[in-house]
């Protein structure tokens, strides 16, 4: 089975300098289509900033129950962004996991702000951390932490459809 990232929204309250979004036409990217979602078991909401400009739980909601398919539903977020949300809703309801990119000082913050007051207990969380910012023995062993450097061309994995919805 394939993973489906799925664009939720473009809207991000950042200018990341190498932002993937910024090295594509957004325009240029399908709408999903039922059988894009037949040959996935996986789909990452992602964006921009999905989990603060889409709603997250409700998308996963909606796939988790029309699609037996689905089994797993992943959020691609920034920790700030993520520690907003949480501030305000506090709900990760039918999402499996979170990928948390650490990718300024304001992040690395949030991050453990995020790990002090909420008890995430997904199937699958990683934390994704750009220019050594957040040192591996500070994130819990729950967390699969992953060194991650800024690609000057973004290219979507072989085994994943890169769609928007």
């Amino acid at each position: 089975m394939k993973t489906l990232h799925l664009l939720t929204t473009s809207l991000c309250l950042r200018n990341c300098i190498n932002c993937c979004n910024k090295q594509m036409n957004l325009n240029n990217i399908s709408y999903v289509q039922e059988e894009d979602i037949l040959q996935c078991d996986t789909i990452c909401i992602t964006g921009g900033e999905p989990i603060l400009y889409s709603n997250c739980c409700g998308i996963a909601k909606y796939f988790k129950e029309k699609y037996k398919n689905i089994k797993n539903i992943y959020v691609y977020t920034n920790a700030n962004e993520l520690l907003i949300y949480l501030s305000n809703k506090g709900l990760l309801d039918y999402l499996d996991g979170l990928s948390i990119s650490i990718k300024s000082l304001k992040d690395v913050f949030a991050y453990y702000s995020i790990m002090k007051t909420y008890n995430i207990e997904l199937k699958s969380n990683r934390v994704y951390v750009f220019d050594n910012l957040l040192k591996k023995d500070k994130v819990p062993s729950n967390w699969e932490y992953i060194e991650r450097y800024w690609q000057e061309d973004f290219k979507p994995a072989d085994n994943c459809i890169f769609r928007k919805l």
